[in-house]
């Protein structure tokens, strides 16, 4: 049986995560299409430069990570 969705979306990573979350909330029917499932036992090493807007937009999705993984930048 074919499913329908309101959007699709390509890429499951923070960009493509927090829109499907996004339009979640507004009701809507989201596909997250992604290359290849992320290996279990992998470690993820990206690192993301955040503001404080995306902080409290993330926070507001539940989506902010722990504390104790989170690091400020002080210089580049």
């Amino acid at each position: 049986m074919a499913q329908s969705f309101d959007i699709c979306i390509r890429g499951a990573g923070v960009v493509g995560r927090t829109l499907a979350l996004l339009l979640a909330r507004e009701r809507l029917n989201v596909a997250l299409v992604a290359n290849t499932a992320p290996a279990p036992e992998a470690a993820d090493v990206r690192a993301y430069a955040l503001n404080a807007a995306s902080r409290t937009l993330l926070e507001s999705l539940r989506s902010w990570p722990d504390a104790e993984h989170a690091t400020p930048v002080t210089h580049m």
